[in-house]
């Protein structure tokens, strides 16, 4: 499952919920599917911390290959683009966030939660930032334009409605921005689990389309290779203890259980034809969703 379609069943969960909530406030159950909801919303907060987290981590990891590779202007231009698209997603993400807070604290005794006015203000905000994605990474060959986030038959879904499941059709555009910008920074050469074999040699990468996947489907993934003109020797990659047969293939295993889950990399090589076998070792997050 990709990334595309994971947050369009995060955003159908926000919709579907949002048309029960229409449903329940006619018949007056709405607080039991409320409380439902809430549980929903506080695994898709979860997931967005971990995607903030990532983001920092893939930065840093940004600036440290740069440098090592000598501070090259090509290199400090990506650092330079990638600084400008987080700070200006950070400005997004930090009036959503407010606007959950206000929704939270609002004691409005209607079912419009969001003004037409306000509900138009976020739809603006986040289809201009995707907008400019668009234009200025436009040199990066992204697979597809990225598509706006909020469609305007979206903007009813803040009336007739509870603070819950507005709040969930915010956070699933925040996971969708978020999925943008992960696109964007990999093209840039910002990632997370990259290896070092040591002695300046740089090892393979591990990318995955989603790092968020439903119980019962499979964890998708592929290594990326970057040894091929180095004195490495006797290379195998396992994962979860494994033999990959082939490295430059993609590898998949089935999920299981709910939760935050890890799997095992181990890389094993030699630096001589004859040298002592060395390996090195990676434990990488993934988060597994209840259907």
């Amino acid at each position: 499952m990709n990334w595309n379609t994971t947050y369009h069943i995060y955003e159908g969960i926000a919709l579907l919920w949002i048309m029960i909530t229409w449903g329940s406030i006619a018949f007056k159950t709405a607080p039991a599917y409320d409380a439902d909801l809430q549980s929903i919303n506080g695994t898709l907060k979860q997931i967005l911390s971990n995607e903030d987290q990532k983001h920092c981590n893939w930065l840093e990891n940004l600036c440290i290959d740069v440098d090592r590779q000598g501070n090259s202007r090509e290199g400090l231009d990506r650092i330079k683009r990638a600084n400008e698209l987080e700070n200006r997603l950070n400005r997004v993400h930090t009036k959503i966030r407010n606007t959950r807070k206000q929704i939270e604290q609002t004691q409005s005794v209607t079912n419009t939660v969001l003004t037409p006015e306000k509900a138009q203000q976020i739809a603006q905000l986040l289809n201009t930032q995707v907008s400019w994605m668009n234009t200025e990474f436009k040199d990066l060959s992204l697979k597809h334009p990225f598509e706006h986030i909020v469609k305007t038959d979206h903007l009813t879904h803040f009336t007739n409605t509870t603070k819950t499941a507005a709040q969930s059709l915010l956070l699933t555009y925040q996971l969708q921005l978020k999925e943008y910008e992960s696109e964007v920074l990999r093209k840039l050469g910002a990632q997370d689990f990259s290896f070092s074999y040591g002695c300046g040699f740089t090892g393979p990468s591990v990318i995955s389309p989603s790092n968020t996947i439903q119980v019962g489907d499979d964890y998708i993934a592929e290594i990326f290779d970057n040894h091929q003109f180095q004195r490495i020797f006797s290379l195998k990659y396992f994962v979860n203890n494994q033999l990959l047969t082939d490295r430059y293939e993609s590898f998949k295993f089935k999920t299981q259980g709910v939760g935050r889950k890890h799997f095992n990399i181990t890389v094993q090589y030699r630096t001589s034809p004859f040298g002592r076998l060395k390996s090195v070792e990676k434990n990488i997050p993934y988060t597994v969703l209840p259907k």
